[in-house]
């Protein structure tokens, strides 16, 4: 088990690398902001006036992926493809979605996901050899694939390298990426901490390592970092998120209420903080009755893109009443998000675990 991993919502590794024209489209603001549901209904808006937009196809996609709707997102990248074959971010976003299905696929599937993803990526090099995307999907399935399908980590850091000199903030934060899955906590500090204190993905990540991720957490630099980035635009969840953590394990219930108070009025539709805060209460057996508000709050809307799903929550929230002595309770939980999300293998464990 890796020593601290990057969450979902912390690093994103889509670039989003579109047109100009796209970048400065109200889809593309919203997905930057972390705000995957009001991008949803403004893609879909937009594609009903036109049909055949390769770039609002390619968009959906990614949408879908970040709400795990992996078969979804497959069908839109298929479809960006087919209306504009020179259209490199649609072919890296379709080696993508390939490349995250192959993960968890039988053996006799991954061969074909693993061949259309290698064909999209060599469709999106084609048309724009300096592809974001295209190289972040190519350094992070050759640093996980085993050797005999491609995989190298010694080449996977050289195509870090190769990012880095196309963009140096994706290749920073790649190669903090596979810091993690190296489990080198100080190199990817180190990579998050060079890029500009003004991308706030990249320092809600950092936040995030230093408070939340590591066996040795710095509070106070997590809050810091935090607390700046609410500067930087208050209207995204990562530093709510992050500063709900600290406040939790640190039993500091009157600020977490008030951060908590502040991104709810600040994102509304995002309760992702409560989540976290939850999740750090049942991990340290603090305050279980709170713990329980949080989660049932937080189950009670749908979950943002790329935030923890209702699995998750109800995993946590199994744990937190097991805790409290409500077994029977407890185990319904752990088969709801077994059922949710069979892909967890930990959601499996904890049920076999507390079914003895």
């Amino acid at each position: 088990m890796p020593r601290f991993q990057f969450p979902s919502a912390s690093i994103i590794f889509v670039a989003l690398g579109l047109t100009a024209h796209a970048e400065n489209s109200v889809v593309h603001q919203l997905i930057e902001g972390d705000h995957w549901k009001r991008a949803r209904v403004a893609a879909n808006t937009a594609l009903a006036a036109s049909p055949n937009d390769a770039e609002m196809l390619t968009y959906l996609s990614i949408i879908e992926e970040s709400f795990l709707h992996m078969d979804t997102a497959r069908i839109y990248a298929e479809k960006a493809v087919a209306k504009n074959p020179n259209h490199a971010p649609a072919h890296a976003q379709l080696a993508r979605v390939n490349a995250v299905m192959a993960e968890t696929a039988p053996v006799w599937k991954q061969v074909i996901l693993i061949r259309t993803m290698r064909r999209e990526l060599e469709a999106a090099y084609r048309l724009d050899p300096r592809n974001i995307d295209a190289h972040l999907v190519d350094t992070m399935y050759t640093f996980k694939a085993p050797g005999i399908v491609g995989g190298n980590r010694a080449k996977a850091h050289a195509l870090a390298q190769k990012l880095l000199a196309i963009d140096p903030d994706w290749g920073h934060m790649a190669e903090a990426r596979l810091a993690q899955f190296e489990d080198i906590e100080p190199n990817a500090i180190r990579e998050l901490s060079a890029i500009k204190p003004t991308n706030y993905r990249a320092y809600a990540t950092l936040a995030n390592v230093y408070c939340c991720l590591s066996k040795s957490p710095q509070y106070d630099q997590a809050a810091r970092i935090a607390k700046q980035l609410l500067q930087l635009d208050p209207s995204r969840p990562g530093a709510y998120e992050v500063l709900a953590q600290v406040y939790a394990a640190r039993g500091a219930f009157a600020e977490l209420d008030a951060i908590l108070a502040d991104a709810v009025k600040n994102v509304p539709d995002n309760l992702a903080p409560y989540y976290f805060a939850a999740r750090t209460l049942q991990k340290q057996q603090k305050d279980p009755a709170r713990a329980e508000a949080y989660l049932r709050k937080y189950l009670a809307a749908e979950p943002e893109g790329r935030e923890p799903t209702w699995g998750e929550a109800h995993w946590t929230l199994g744990l937190v009443l097991h805790y409290m002595g409500h077994k029977s309770e407890a185990l319904a939980e752990l088969k709801t998000a077994e059922k949710m999300r069979p892909d967890l293998d930990e959601v499996k464990k904890d049920l076999r675990r507390l079914s003895d």
